[in-house]
């Protein structure tokens, strides 16, 4: 093995490791949050097609395992992929905080087996299209035969484009084309189809510096000779085609996801608002509200004034092109001059096709190019989930604003949820936002302190911002589905989210601001 090799090895193993650890952790809030005394994790293994034994949890200092006394199980799998099972003896009650970490089990777990079947950048779900004629039929070869054994995926060899646009649409997986290209008659044939699917495309050809030109123009990331072709390089072009979709957003855009601790927070309202706000005091810059919540969208109600639409967000997606007058007509709708937003889904069964790969990526892909019109996007993304969809606009977004209320049953979730929130490395991107911090149901301050276990020496979770129970405003005009925030500007409500703007720099005009005071404000050392 080259050294090169090896150090790339050692690397997987170490990554792997890492995530190992994870599922233990996983595992372990697990047992928190069902409050069981301790659980047995099987791996499932494919060669032989059974479960075998990994570890045991405990939360008290008892190691013996329960293969012999187990009653229950749950079967951990992604994709229709049996990942592992765990076992226990009690009975459980299901919640979300306990199905989140049953997701994130499931993602990490998925991570680890991909990584594991092979230690050269195996991935089960990548498909890989190579694009021949016959000129470069040999050359085409040559590229199914080094990437087979490069990687564990799908290599297809194809000598037409268009029959393989359905496929690349529909698949629910990662998909790469690798075209190679005679001359520039060649190329020129397939401009349209080129140009759509330019962000996972290598294209190989001679040595022309037309040819090379033609492709900068169709904005193709990578055009590479012949005469400069490697197995190794070719590996290292897929994994960076593969890794493009995430790392392309600019972060001079501002990405906001707003998410609620559970429905009915009032996430929706505030995104709604915090949007408009947003377009009115920066006027010079253009604003963009996505629904992405995965119930029948109210945001339709108040800003395209049309509860059942007829194209939402998936017809937009799906349109595959970034140009206002001809998004206006697939689901994208202007407000005003500066302010727009994109309808979210009516139908149930749209739910499922919003955590696709095929969407997602072409979602990424529309956020890339909106980025470049709309200064600021923000994401009405629903319940706070780990769902994929979700995930990937987390780790995308610059804020990311949680809604939550001051009571029992949303404070005991939000310390499960903040815990996981910093293990994926989120926790600088979090700002807490307390809706109705001042309703009757509140707790006071000390009952949440006790319920969170905060205490000097923890990372103390501080809400900075609060938001009051401006029922009057808000009733009013809820009913009437009117924004308050173009109904009545001097409003308790739009003030302290104007106040939060400003705080967070999202609003870039500096202008007159009421000084804002956190209701957790000592908590700060």
């Amino acid at each position: 093995m080259k050294l090169e090799e090896l150090k790339q090895d050692l690397s997987l193993r170490e990554e792997i490791a890492t995530l190992k650890n994870s599922v233990n952790e996983h595992l372990e809030l697990f047992l928190e949050i069902t409050q069981l005394d301790k659980l047995d994790f099987y791996k499932y293994d494919f060669e032989y097609n059974n479960y075998s034994f990994d570890f045991t949890v405990n939360r008290k200092t008892d190691t013996a395992t329960l293969t012999d006394s187990n009653k229950y199980s749950i079967v951990l799998k992604s994709n229709n992929v049996i990942l592992g099972k765990i076992l226990f003896d009690d009975k459980i009650k299901s919640s979300s905080a306990l199905k989140m970490v049953i997701s994130l089990l499931n993602n990490k777990l998925l991570t680890i087996h991909n990584l594991s079947k092979a230690f050269k950048s195996d991935d089960s779900n990548l498909n890989i299209f190579i694009v021949s004629n016959e000129e470069t039929k040999a050359f085409s070869k040559q590229i199914q035969s080094d990437v087979s054994t490069l990687f564990n995926a799908n290599v297809i060899v194809t000598n037409d484009l268009k029959k393989i646009t359905h496929e690349i649409e529909t698949k629910n997986s990662k998909n790469i084309i690798i075209y190679t290209v005679s001359d520039y008659e060649n190329i020129k044939k397939d401009e349209r189809l080129l140009n759509s699917f330019n962000d996972f495309i290598i294209v190989y050809g001679p040595n022309e510096h037309k040819i090379s030109l033609y492709c900068g123009n169709l904005n193709i990331q990578h055009y590479i000779s012949f005469d400069e072709y490697t197995k190794e390089h070719i590996g290292d072009l897929i994994l960076e085609t593969k890794n493009m979709l995430l790392n392309k957003f600019n972060s001079k855009n501002n990405i906001i996801s707003i998410s609620g601790i559970s429905g009915g927070i009032g996430c929706t309202t505030i995104a709604m608002n915090m949007a408009n706000i947003l377009s009115k005091r920066m006027p010079e810059s253009n604003v963009l509200f996505i629904d992405l919540s995965h119930t029948k969208a109210i945001s339709n109600l108040f800003l395209a004034q049309n509860p059942l639409p007829e194209k939402t967000v998936i017809d937009l997606v799906n349109s595959d092109e970034f140009n206002i007058e001809n998004n206006l007509e697939n689901g994208l709708v202007k407000i005003k001059e500066n302010f727009y937003a994109i309808n979210g889904i009516q139908k149930h069964i749209d739910k499922e096709y919003l955590d696709k790969d095929i969407f997602i990526e072409k979602f990424l892909n529309y956020l890339e190019l909106a980025s470049k019109y709309f200064s600021t996007i923000i994401i009405d993304t629903g319940v706070f989930d780990a769902s994929n969809l979700k995930t990937t606009i987390y780790d995308i977004s610059n804020e990311i604003e949680l809604i939550t209320e001051m009571n029992l049953p949303h404070i005991s979730k939000l310390k499960t949820l903040y815990s996981l929130m910093k293990r994926a490395g989120l926790k600088e991107k979090i700002s807490f936002i307390v809706n109705r911090f001042d309703a009757r149901s509140s707790l006071a301050l000390n009952d949440v302190i006790s319920i969170l276990n905060i205490t000097d020496d923890d990372d103390k979770m501080i809400f900075n911002y609060k938001i009051s129970n401006d029922y009057l405003s808000l009733g009013k005009y809820w009913n009437q589905c009117e924004l308050v925030s173009n109904m009545d500007e001097n409003s308790i409500f739009v003030e302290e989210i104007t106040n939060f703007l400003f705080d967070k720099h999202i609003i870039k005009n500096l202008g007159f601001k009421k000084e804002k005071k956190s209701i957790f404000s000592f908590f700060r050392k």
